[in-house]
C-alpha cells in the first residue's frame, strides 16, 4: 500500500498494527517507496486508487 503523504488513515490502523508486529513491516508513502523501487530493478507504472483501502502501486521490469 501505499500512504498519502500527509494525514492519517484511521481505518488502516489495526492493518499497520499486524503488519509491524507479524513481520516488522510498515507501510510507506509514494516518496519513500521510489527508492525501494529503483534498488529493485522495478519501476512504477502506475498507482490504482482502491474504493474501499488505500493505493497500490503496479510495477513492471526494468527493460
Amino acid at each position: 500500500m501505499i500512504l498519502p503523504e500527509v494525514g492519517a488513515d484511521v481505518a488502516g490502523a489495526p492493518f499497520d498494527m499486524q503488519m509491524f508486529m507479524g513481520s516488522r513491516g510498515r507501510e510507506r508513502t509514494l516518496r519513500e517507496w521510489t527508492p525501494v523501487f529503483d534498488g529493485s530493478g522495478l519501476v512504477l507504472e502506475e498507482v490504482v486508487g482502491l474504493q474501499l483501502f488505500g493505493n497500490i502501486p503496479v510495477l513492471h521490469p526494468k527493460n
